[in-house]
């Protein structure tokens, strides 16, 4: 987009020109010089921004989903962004008995898909415990989470539930009768309730697997 440029200020003053003109010539030229500095460092379309964007305390909206590292990231996604992991239990590596399935989220969760874990090999099992803690807990309501297997099969039978204003850690068992996770299964994890006043931050969610 080419630059808009500043008109130049007169510097000299006809004898007939009264001081009031001039003065509001000033002000006039001084006000444009500002809206196109503004315009300038705010219009992006062809050329690179010129220096960082101060918003001045206004929210910069409808940001679309990110596609790129480089991309601005959006509230909604940022809620779903749960980090996945596993780790091994009480042992070293694939000799273990038990690994667990950690599910991390540092900001406001929300409901819907949060997140997926895909079982490697030498981690094929059967899920023995799903636990819930969070360290901003929801108020309002409950959270209230599952899990599902390769799109079709709920591993709990009822959800697991973290009450409202609760800061100590969850624990359930009631695991389906027949749930078994393969090599390249997928293990989703599903949010079906939020807190209604806060929905809670910094949730961790585990899955207890037993190897086979």
């Amino acid at each position: 987009m080419p630059k808009f440029r500043t008109p130049p200020i007169a510097t000299t003053q006809s004898p007939d020109t009264p001081d009031s003109v001039t003065k509001l010539q000033r002000n006039v030229v001084g006000a444009f010089a500002s809206l196109v500095g503004q315009v300038n460092a705010s219009s992006f379309t062809d050329d690179p921004a010129p220096a960082d964007l101060d918003m001045g305390g206004h929210k910069i909206q409808n940001v679309s989903t990110p596609s790129q590292d480089g991309d601005a990231v959006n509230l909604g996604y940022l809620k779903r962004s749960f980090k996945g992991g596993a780790q091994p239990l009480g042992g070293n590596g694939s000799g273990d008995a038990f690994y667990e399935i950690v599910y991390f989220n540092s900001s406001d969760i929300t409901t819907g898909t949060a997140a997926q874990y895909n079982v490697g090999g030498g981690r094929e099992g059967s899920p023995i415990e799903a636990n819930i803690s969070a360290l901003s807990p929801p108020t309002g309501a409950s959270i209230k989470v599952n899990f599902l297997l390769n799109g079709t099969t709920t591993v709990l039978a009822t959800d697991l539930e973290l009450t409202a204003s609760t800061t100590t850690c969850v624990a359930a068992a009631n695991i389906n009768s027949g749930v078994v996770f393969g090599h390249n299964d997928i293990v989703m994890l599903l949010i079906n309730q939020v807190g209604s006043t806060l929905a809670g931050s910094r949730v961790s969610i585990g899955l207890v697997v037993r190897r086979t």
